[in-house]
């Protein structure tokens, strides 16, 4: 199985582009295949920016996905948060599915946050969990800020769900040993190359961290150093930002790496040497020292003057025959400094800086982490409700299955064949009167796709009443009380389903669960293999989806009948992508406790282990041991569940129902149910209160449950 990794930035300007990059050369290197999805691509200012992501995927030869979108920053920012949001997430689940390798790592990088736009660490977040990705944090310690590593490991988790989620498995320290000014606060890109900073305070944090890495229960992947030698700017670029002009004839478009601002005497500049830099002078300052600054820097911008100046005229012919560039602006000292805030530094755009960087970056990655990807392939079959709706579509798609909806003037249930019939989910047909239900479109503003069935009730209900008195023999139906029943679209649809005119049923926006299902008892039943029909709800909780079983159906199941319940849920489980592990829920767990209900519970998990040995299933197991792992080392310390249920089988109607109600108005989420399980032909319930894309999902998965 696929293993899917996203790197979220926990504050502005973090460097997300620059790391993931590293960490995709890290990757390589190792050997271990993986793809790229980005699920935004550009998402800056404007449309020049550099992609260093896409470039390297480029020319590291690696598959690179991108949604691609007319829309940047500003515009994105307004769809997530319209109601469009829903149509961007689905966007980018499909994109994601079309390009994942079963056998690779798909890597993935977070939104950018940027400091004028919403902070996104919450979308970034809500993709995560919806593509059940693991979390890598690109993060800065500001020790100015938090007394210990660990404080602020809190702080940056603290919007994912904090320290323990298990989904993050790890931390990255970027910019270790930046640039601070006098107060201890990080500088800003153009203040970085404003003085060559001493680094003994700044290497004593970085040993620190590295000490204090130790205690961390979140791995600390990688802490990169700052490199002021991937920093630059070229002179042109410089130049052309300041409106400035060169004086001498001498030219070269030199890489300035550091800017130095001269006012006075400072020995430092004497002592080094600064061929990759700028120096900043004013024109009160210019004596017989610059003839000296000619022999250390490679150009000099001088402040206050014009081309035209006689001061700097003797000044021209030695910077030429030094090969130095020298620049005037008219300008003052406030003035520079006040544009210098706005200065960028150049983004790397060729091969050679691009793998410069990325080699950089990548040697202080964890080389025990990098290995790990190697291991064993990484089993995840959990889905967020998204990817199992998306699912669900995609499995009723292989097969287009004719479904009915005897509900045809119900607008939901019309606008929900639309989309089927658009979305190929399935082929739809209408039980009703055609008049009818062309008058129902009309007065909504609606239309009806071409390629929905519509069938006259009154046209076919002859047809059916010996095939309904034949059915239903042993009850001695008459004539008269077949045509009476037939009058029910519900009844005539099951009758056609069980004729094979149509593969599957779906009703109940306007009918109780009793005038759905009754029919499906009376005329479908049981297939060979089953002995009772039972059912289950999709629980979509906010980060998996889990199935309950039975909660609709069967008032109080023998042992017997209660093993059948959790085979059949699990094979539900199988032919919906969900692997089966089953939990038989009960008051007790283990051997805590007795009683005639536990001891059903207990027996019904043997009689399921006996015939299938293959299937991970455990009880009687509480709920809270079922669910939380911590609690289940407690409770049941060698459950082969450990807290990972995906399938809860309840004892009773009673606590089925109970329970799935509670959890569902309590956690505020949708469900998908009861669907039928165990009978010959599907036949599926909705709720009264169905939404249109409820509808749509029961109709998808009634196809799935139709096919061989």
């Amino acid at each position: 199985m696929s293993r899917t990794i996203m790197l979220i930035p926990t504050q502005n300007d973090v460097g997300l582009p620059n790391i993931f990059s590293g960490i995709m050369y890290a990757i390589n290197q190792s050997g271990v295949p993986f793809t790229v999805f980005q699920p935004f691509d550009n998402l800056h200012e404007d449309s020049c920016s550099f992609d260093i992501i896409k470039y390297s995927s480029n020319i590291l030869n690696i598959k690179y996905t991108e949604i691609k979108s007319e829309h940047f920053i500003k515009n994105t920012i307004q769809i997530l948060c319209s109601n469009q949001k829903n149509i961007l997430i689905e966007k980018i689940i499909e994109k994601f599915y079309q390009q994942k390798n079963s056998k690779f790592i798909t890597l993935i990088p977070g939104i950018y946050i940027n400091k004028n736009n919403l902070n996104f660490m919450q979308i970034n977040y809500e993709i995560a969990q919806i593509l059940n990705s693991d979390i890598i944090l690109v993060s800065e310690f500001n020790n100015n800020i938090f007394k210990s590593l660990s404080e602020y490991i809190e702080f940056i988790t603290s919007p994912f769900g904090g320290i323990r989620n298990k989904k993050i498995i790890g931390i990255i320290l970027n910019k270790i040993n930046f640039p601070v000014d006098s107060n201890g606060k990080k500088c800003t890109d153009w203040t970085r190359m404003l003085l060559v900073n001493k680094y003994a305070k700044q290497e004593k944090m970085s040993i620190e961290l590295q000490v204090l890495s130790s205690y961390i229960k979140i791995p600390i992947l990688a802490r990169i150093a700052w490199n002021i030698d991937l920093d630059f700017i070229y002179l042109y670029n410089f130049k052309q930002y300041f409106n400035a002009n060169i004086i001498n004839t001498y030219k070269k478009n030199y890489i300035i790496k550091s800017i130095i601002i001269y006012q006075h005497y400072d020995q430092i500049l004497f002592n080094n040497n600064f061929k990759q830099s700028l120096l900043i002078i004013s024109k009160e300052c210019l004596n017989e020292n610059l003839k000296f600054f000619l022999k250390k820097f490679k150009a000099i911008l001088i402040l206050g003057v014009d081309q035209k100046d006689i001061k700097i005229e003797n000044l021209r012919n030695i910077a030429d025959n030094k090969k130095v560039i020298l620049l005037s602006l008219n300008t003052s000292y406030l003035d520079l400094f006040e544009k210098l805030k706005n200065l960028k530094l150049t983004y790397l755009k060729n091969n050679q800086d691009v793998f410069k960087m990325n080699a950089y970056i990548a040697q202080f990655i964890d080389k025990n982490w990098i290995n790990s990807l190697k291991l064993k392939p990484y089993k995840n079959n959990i889905y967020s409700p998204q990817m199992f709706k998306y699912n669900l579509i995609q499995l009723a798609k292989k097969e287009l299955k004719n479904i009915i909806l005897p509900e045809s003037y119900d607008v939901r249930i019309l606008q929900a064949a639309n989309t089927c019939i658009k979305k190929n989910i399935a082929r739809c047909t209408l039980l009703g009167d055609p008049k009818h239900i062309q008058q129902i479109i009309r007065q909504n503003g609606m239309y009806l796709e071409k390629n929905i069935h519509i069938l006259n009730p009154i046209e076919i209900r002859e047809k059916y009443i010996s095939r309904m008195i034949l059915l239903r023999n042993k009850k001695e139906m008459s004539e008269n009380i077949a045509k009476k029943q037939l009058k029910n679209n519900i009844v005539l649809a099951t009758l056609m389903l069980n004729e094979g005119i149509v593969d599957g049923l779906v009703a109940g926006a306007i009918s109780t669960t009793a005038e759905t299902l009754r029919p499906a008892f009376q005329f479908i039943k049981s297939s060979q293999k089953n002995s009772l029909i039972s059912s289950i709800f999709f629980m979509l909780l906010p980060k998996k989806t889990l199935i309950y079983g039975d909660c609709a159906i069967n008032i109080d199941p023998t042992e017997h009948q209660l093993a059948e319940i959790a085979i059949q849920s699990a094979h539900s489980a199988i032919q919906f992508g969900i692997e089966p592990r089953i939990a038989m829920i009960s008051y007790s767990t283990g051997y805590s406790g007795s009683g005639v209900s536990v001891e059903k519970v207990r027996n019904a998990t043997r009689i399921v282990k006996e015939k299938y040995p293959e299937f991970i299933i455990d009880g009687p197991l509480q709920y809270d041991a079922a669910m939380v792992q911590q609690v289940s080392k407690t409770k049941a310390p060698n459950s082969c569940i450990a807290g990972n249920s995906t399938v809860l089988i309840f004892p009773d109607l009673n606590t089925g129902n109970t329970t799935y109600k509670a959890v569902q108005r309590s956690a505020n989420i949708s469900c998908i149910g009861p669907i039928l399980q165990g009978i010959r032909k599907p036949v599926n319930d909705l709720s009264r209160g169905a939404s249109v894309e409820d509808i749509v999902y029961v109709i998808a998965l009634t196809a799935i449950q139709s096919m061989k």
